[in-house]
């Protein structure tokens, strides 16, 4: 198990029932720093489902400014279960990391038509044997490192690039595992190859296609093949460029590696060099307020453009770079006289 971040504290919440006109949901949270929010939403349209009540509450606690601090929290996770079952989850996590932040009190309470699970009120703690803290003390002794030696027989893999990994733990317990990583090129043989990807970058949106080019240093070429997430994506035969088109949406949300090998005529093996890309959600943009606020679902650490302008058939100008720092961004619009559009684009 490799422990590389301290442990974030959750609460996960469902909420039950067929609404009626005039039901309503309502949190009180009560933060660290002592400060209570509470925030609320009502149905006022017959045949709201009970997911879209929640879809709503949670975005109402995810675009809340006082609960943006290091001392709040935000929802995720949303789930909306089959209709006839009348039920939505979704989970609570505080803003930081650790014990203390976990505290956090959430009450939900609702209208007598609805129901939700947990009653009361809650930590965002339902981790607890993760967050609690450690007391445990380990005496140990031996050498300070251990030689160790690997042949490796380069002529059983194809040329090109491979990720060697050493995995070491020492006798007190399989938790001190530790990990190194190099990459290697192998040729033994003439035969090489590049992989080229569009977009440019290291993030995709889900609804975007990726673009592969794999082109080889000869045309005596057998077969290239473009694997990824789950093995083999694409094989192209007797050809010495190949181009493969994917669609995000079917590989889904997460960090994805790419590589292509090509086998020329006389069974010579080439691997390309890995490309990687971070398949995220789709920028879907909400406007409301007065003055006018630009809102959108962000992943905290990347960076987003603003870009705007008066004309569809002009290029759009980039206004304002901004680093996401929770799971929604919210952007002001400085109100002009005059009509703008807008859009947003993550950084490459």
């Amino acid at each position: 198990m490799f422990l590389d971040t301290v442990a974030t504290g959750y609460h996960v919440v469902t909420i039950y029932n067929a609404p009626i006109v005039g039901d309503w949901l309502q949190f009180t949270f009560i933060e660290t720093n002592g400060v209570t929010v509470t925030l609320g939403v009502t149905n006022t349209t017959a045949g709201t489902t009970i997911g879209t009540m929640a879809q709503n509450l949670v975005n109402l606690i995810n675009s809340t400014p006082a609960l943006e601090s290091a001392d709040g929290l935000f929802a995720w996770d949303f789930y909306d279960y089959d209709p006839s079952y009348a039920a939505a989850q979704f989970t609570l996590y505080a803003n930081t990391p650790g014990w203390p932040a976990s505290q956090i009190l959430a009450t939900l309470n609702t209208s007598t038509n609805l129901q939700a699970t947990p009653t009361g009120t809650n930590p965002l703690a339902d981790n607890v044997t993760d967050l609690r803290s450690r007391n445990h003390l380990y005496v140990s002794s031996g050498a300070d490192s251990l030689l160790v030696n690997f042949h490796c027989d380069t002529t059983q893999l194809p040329d090109g690039y491979h990720q060697l990994a050493a995995v070491a733990y020492e006798g007190t317990s399989v938790a001190t595992q530790t990990r190194v990583t190099r990459i290697i090129q192998i040729q033994n043989t003439s035969l090489s190859a590049t992989l080229s990807a569009l977009p440019a970058g290291s993030n995709a949106a889900l609804n975007q296609s990726l673009q592969f080019t794999v082109t080889a240093s000869t045309t005596n070429l057998a077969r290239i093949e473009l694997f990824g997430t789950g093995g083999s994506l694409g094989v192209v035969t007797n050809q010495a460029t190949a181009v493969f088109i994917l669609s995000a949406t079917n590989l889904g949300l997460g960090l994805h590696p790419f590589y292509a090998l090509v086998t020329d005529q006389s069974g010579h093996r080439y691997q390309t060099q890995t490309a990687w890309y971070r398949i995220i959600p789709d920028i879907i943009l909400t406007l409301t307020g007065a003055p006018p606020t630009l809102a959108w679902p962000a992943i905290a650490g990347l960076q987003y453009d603003v870009q705007s302008t008066t004309n569809l058939v002009t290029v759009f100008q980039t206004v304002t770079t901004i680093t996401a720092t929770n799971s929604v961004i919210q952007w002001p619009i400085a109100t002009t006289a005059r009509t703008e559009f807008y859009r947003v684009r993550l950084e490459p």
